[in-house]
Order: structure tokens, then C-alpha cells, then sequence
């Protein structure tokens, strides 16, 4: 049974620890934490992981003065490690995972809350939310799940650190995956652990927001990385035996999709060979790519990246 929202008091562990791990994120790390202090379910802490900034991220957060917010920093070891570390730093019975560059609505922990409640305080959770592009417009929305949440996840991170909630006895047993060559990719690779021994409880309901913008660490990368990086995903996942027995007959979609977001990175970088190499040897693995949204985006952007060849050597400037 969980308790009626109240405000949280020292001596007293809140519902929710929010954990915002945060790197260089000064313009934007105030907002966030807005957002969070905006909420109408009072009952949460707010634990915020400076993971080594060099920027005035340290002077924004230690300026606010509301005492359900502290701040912790760290060196230097990429997002899982701070994630970790805020979460064995939490008091509160459920982890919300928020980046620092991205927003909670207000009712965001209310209908956590009233999920939490439903469907008798469930391992792992997660809630709707939309990904804003940088004129503000609504890119997508992620709100129309149907059946188990669990079976969409082999085919494509559906999911984001923005609307996933660990119980907190869940996210000490399941840590993120701390190798910084696997970063970007860490919490795939969580849920597909998580999914493979939990069901997750879900509503469509909208109650946060990505906010794109170029500077997002997800866009990094080169393509020795971004290859490093499926290889340790999927070596993680074949050595674990829950992952296997629930989902090893799926583990080509897994590796197809893998695939096909090294192909996209590329094209995105007007490197369209490369890129067709990687979404040839996605097809390869896994013929039905062929039906997927990625595949037209990263067909768009060869074509216009070939273009763009194709007329520099022709000696023409591209327009």
C-alpha cells in the first residue's frame, strides 16, 4: 500500500528519488530541475550527479536552495556510472531516471504514483512521453503500446531513461552497465536484462519530454565506437541466461537494430557507403529492417549524402 503524497522531511524516505546525472549541462540543467520542483506530488527527492563538469553547472545547482535538492559530484565516467551512483544514494522506494537537458511534466510522479498503485508496486515502470525537436514542435510521441511492453523491446529501444521508473531494490540488483565504450547504448541494454526477468507496467499517458538539440551525447561517436559498442551489448546480453531463455530467439533483431543505428549515424555524416554497408548487413540479419521507419530515414539521408559526392567531385558546390 503505498502512502498519500506528503511533503518529504528529513527522517522520512520520499516515493521518488529523481537522479539527474549531469555533464557540462549548465544552460540547460535549471530547467530540468524546475521541472521536477514543479511536480504536484510533493514526495520526492531530487539527487543530482555532477559527473566532472568543467562549465558552471556546480554554481547553478548548489543556487538553489529548496532542501529536497543535493548535489553530489563525481570524476568523470560517463552516464551509467552516474546514474549508479545517485541511485545507491537514494532514500526514495522508486528511481526516476532524468537527463539533465530534459523535462518532467507537472503530473509526471502523480500518475507514476497512481500506476505504482494500480498494479502493486511493479519492478520496473514506465510512462509516455514525447520527443520536442529544436523549433519546439512535437518529432514523436511514444504513447501506443499495446499488450507487453516487454516483447517491443528486442526489435528497438522503445524506451527511455525519461519515462522508465526502478523499484529501487530492483535498480541496486540491476545496475547500468558502467564500460564507457558502451555508453549511448547502456540502457538498452538494461531493459533488455530487466525484460527478461520482469514485466513491465506501462501507460501511454504523456507525462515527460525529450528535448533534441545537437549537443545531445547520444549523437556522438564514431564508427569504431559505435561498433565497440554493439559488440559489448550483445556479448553483455549472450552471457546472461535470463536474456537468452526469454528472448534468444530474437537475439537477430537485437543485432539488426544495432546495425542499422551504426547505419544511420554514418548517413547522417554524409558518409552514405559506409552506411549502406552497415544497413546491407542489418538486412542481412534481419530481412523485415526493410519495413522499418529507420530504413527510409537512412535511405533519405545516403541519397543526399551520394548527392552531395557526387557533386563535390563533379566540381559543383553544393547549393
Amino acid at each position: 500500500m503505498i502512502a498519500e503524497p506528503s511533503s518529504t522531511r528529513e527522517g522520512r524516505a520520499p516515493l521518488f528519488s529523481v537522479v539527474i546525472p549531469t555533464y557540462n549541462r549548465a544552460h540547460t540543467i535549471r530547467r530540468t530541475i524546475d521541472s521536477v520542483l514543479g511536480q504536484s506530488d510533493p514526495d520526492f527527492e531530487v539527487i543530482v550527479v555532477d559527473d566532472g563538469s568543467t562549465d558552471g553547472t556546480a554554481q547553478i545547482v548548489r543556487g538553489i536552495s529548496d532542501p529536497r535538492v543535493s548535489y553530489h559530484r563525481k570524476e568523470n565516467a560517463e552516464r551509467a556510472a552516474a546514474r549508479n551512483f545517485g541511485t545507491a544514494r537514494a532514500r526514495g522506494r522508486y528511481i526516476d531516471f532524468l537527463d539533465s537537458d530534459d523535462v518532467e511534466y507537472p503530473d509526471h510522479l502523480a500518475s507514476a504514483r497512481r500506476l505504482i498503485a494500480s498494479a502493486g508496486e511493479p519492478e520496473f515502470v514506465h510512462l509516455g512521453y514525447e520527443i520536442i525537436d529544436g523549433t519546439g514542435a512535437v518529432a514523436a510521441r511514444m504513447d501506443s503500446f499495446e499488450g507487453s511492453l516487454n516483447d517491443y523491446l528486442p526489435a528497438g529501444n522503445v524506451l527511455s531513461c525519461r519515462g522508465v521508473l526502478l523499484r529501487s531494490d530492483i535498480a541496486r540488483r540491476f545496475p547500468f552497465n558502467e564500460d564507457r565504450e558502451l555508453s549511448g547504448s547502456e540502457d538498452w541494454e538494461l531493459w533488455l536484462r530487466l525484460a527478461s526477468r520482469f514485466e513491465i507496467a506501462y501507460s501511454n499517458e504523456i507525462t515527460s519530454a525529450i528535448l533534441n538539440h545537437d549537443g545531445r551525447s547520444v549523437l556522438s561517436g564514431d564508427e569504431r565506437a559505435l561498433v565497440r559498442r554493439k559488440d559489448l551489448a550483445l556479448a553483455s546480453l549472450d552471457r546472461d541466461e535470463a536474456f537468452v531463455a526469454a528472448f534468444g530467439d530474437r537475439r537477430s533483431e537485437v543485432e539488426a537494430e544495432f546495425l542499422s543505428y551504426i547505419a544511420l549515424h554514418l548517413a547522417l555524416r554524409d558518409l552514405p557507403l559506409p552506411a549502406v554497408r552497415y544497413l546491407a548487413r542489418s538486412l542481412r540479419v534481419r530481412a523485415r529492417s526493410l519495413l522499418s521507419r529507420r530504413f527510409l530515414a537512412i535511405s533519405k539521408h545516403v541519397l543526399l549524402g551520394a548527392g552531395v559526392q557526387l557533386r563535390a567531385l563533379a566540381g559543383l558546390r553544393p547549393r
